[in-house]
């Protein structure tokens, strides 16, 4: 008896340390919040493995309130168009298969104030729509380990902020910046074939060993490109900014700035060995002035550009 009680209670033992089942669900309704258990079909647990999203008559614009994870969503052939909204404070972590969808409609995720949409281990961002704002705070998407943004457009603004670490890749994503919303590449993430565009008091980073892969660049009046540390301007397609129709003469209107974004210069072993905006112009930019040589004047920065950004 004693032996048969020492055994039950040491299998107890076992099975408690055990992690616990990864939970599927299909989302049911008929409230609008992830974390709400009783809106699964697995109610009242929340899921932890695969979400799947139909065409059920569940409400398609989905709250998401409290930080939670997930390792797949997935959207079935006739799902409908979905949004999901990430409250204040939030954190939600995409962590396996990531954004699976075989419907026809994109999937929007809006990234407010002081969140974060995180995509780990080897998730991808299919062609999820991602909106990074953060009206004056902060509001981030990142990318760790072998993540990828897939085909996804990714729009950062207000202190909206998207960056790529480890070895991650920008893949095939469209990614603006405006509006003091930024980009960055760090670790040895690249830029892949992405196609990037910097509007006005919008940038991107490379820094540490990043690269700027195959992407496309384009940096308009009032944003800009920089390459740091050991980053490298791979073999980038980089588009000249037009600026009020002089862009020939790469004249720059007193106080604004638009720069560094094309690096075209001759290249060796992926690194850039020199910069040439163009026939007329070079710049080099600094914390305090931008030099316009084929004129020899020294310009100042406009405040809060770009120290602060």
């Amino acid at each position: 008896m004693r032996a048969h009680l020492l055994a039950t209670t040491a299998a107890v033992a076992l099975l408690a340390a055990m992690p616990a089942r990864a939970q599927d669900a299909t989302w049911t309704g008929p409230g609008n919040e992830w974390t709400t258990g009783t809106n699964w079909s697995s109610s009242p647990t929340v899921p932890t493995n695969t979400a799947t999203f139909t065409n059920n008559g569940a409400p398609t614009s989905v709250n998401i309130s409290a930080s939670t994870s997930i390792n797949t969503m997935l959207f079935t052939a006739g799902a409908p168009a979905y949004s999901f909204s990430l409250g204040t404070s939030t954190a939600f972590t995409i962590a396996g298969a990531g954004i699976v969808n075989a419907s026809s409609n994109v999937r929007n995720f809006f990234v407010g104030p002081i969140s974060t949409l995180s995509f780990t281990n080897n998730s991808t961002a299919g062609n999820a729509v991602i909106t990074n704002n953060a009206s004056g705070f902060s509001a981030v998407t990142s990318f760790f380990n072998s993540t990828t943004a897939g085909n996804a457009t990714i729009i950062n603004t207000n202190l909206g902020f998207t960056s790529f670490n480890d070895t991650s890749t920008a893949g095939n994503a469209t990614i603006t910046s405006s509006a003091r919303g930024f980009l960055a590449f760090l670790n040895t993430a690249s830029a892949g074939n992405a196609n990037i565009t910097n509007n006005a008091l919008g940038s991107a980073t490379f820094s540490n060993s990043s690269t700027a892969g195959n992407a496309t660049i384009a940096t308009n009046f009032g944003g800009f490109t920089t390459f740091t540390n050991t980053s490298t301007a791979g073999a980038p397609q980089c588009e000249r900014q037009r600026l009020a129709g002089r862009h020939r003469r790469g004249r720059f209107l007193p106080g604004h700035l638009s720069l560094i974004a094309f690096i075209v210069g001759q290249k060796q072993s992926g690194s850039v060995r020199s910069l040439d905006l163009s026939p007329y112009f070079r710049a080099f930019l600094s914390e305090h002035s931008y030099h316009e040589q084929s004129r020899g004047s020294s310009l100042p920065l406009p405040p809060r550009f770009p120290r602060d950004i």
